[in-house]
């Protein structure tokens, strides 16, 4: 069949018009097609830092905030599991709202005192000690006061979160939890109430890990 000179412009024309439209939509298609395949694009490093750090709404009822935000705030800055942290806090003391010896005063039958139970010669061998002072112990000054207090939770949650970090927390949270207090089902019973204070259930190793003391 022959084409006339015009109809064979007009093909040529017509053909380019479809080569430049599909290159201008390429690039759309390149784009959405990895969503489509996968249904939908992966969280990003933030979202799941957030949700693993997320407080589960047993936690949340529970915890008192002031205590709360404390084991936040040490566990992020520590690098170690908050959740963890709080556990030990609501085995120990019910976060501080223990009425038993050595809690708000004096020591217990083992010579455990304060909100996290230190022993005073772990504390550093006084129930208060300047900061910075030459001592050999975990005694915190975690409200900026200048004194390690035994008492005070801001202080308190602060050494232990650097009691767990030195003794294999976040990698080795079970190491962690029997130095602080040797027993295996003490340990079992921490893990237990920190899965629960986590939004997701679970004891993870938190982004911040590799920080230092």
């Amino acid at each position: 069949m022959n084409l006339s000179p015009r109809t064979k412009i007009v093909g040529v024309i017509g053909l380019a018009g479809l080569v430049l439209v599909t290159l201008i939509m390429s690039p759309m298609l390149m784009t959405s097609f990895p969503s489509f395949i996968s249904g939908g694009g992966l969280p990003d490093c933030e979202e799941v830092t957030q949700e693993n750090e997320a407080a589960s709404d047993g936690a949340t009822s529970d915890i008192p905030p002031d205590y709360l935000e404390l084991y936040r705030k040490f566990g992020k800055q520590i690098g170690v599991q908050w959740t963890v942290l709080a556990a030990v806090g609501k085995r120990e003391t019910d976060h501080g709202r223990s009425t038993l010896p050595g809690v708000q005063s004096g020591t217990n039958y083992a010579g455990a005192a304060g909100p996290m139970q230190f022993l005073v010669s772990t504390w550093g061998g006084a129930k208060r000690i300047k900061i910075p002072s030459e001592f050999n112990g975990y005694a915190s000054d975690g409200d900026g006061d200048g004194w390690g207090d035994i008492y005070n939770p801001a202080d308190a949650i602060l050494g232990a979160a650097r009691m767990l970090k030195r003794n294999g927390a976040p990698e080795n949270v079970r190491r962690s939890l029997f130095v602080y207090n040797r027993a295996w089902w003490y340990v079992d019973q921490v893990e237990e109430i920190a899965r629960k204070y986590a939004k997701d259930g679970t004891v993870k190793v938190p982004p911040q890990a590799r920080r230092h003391l």
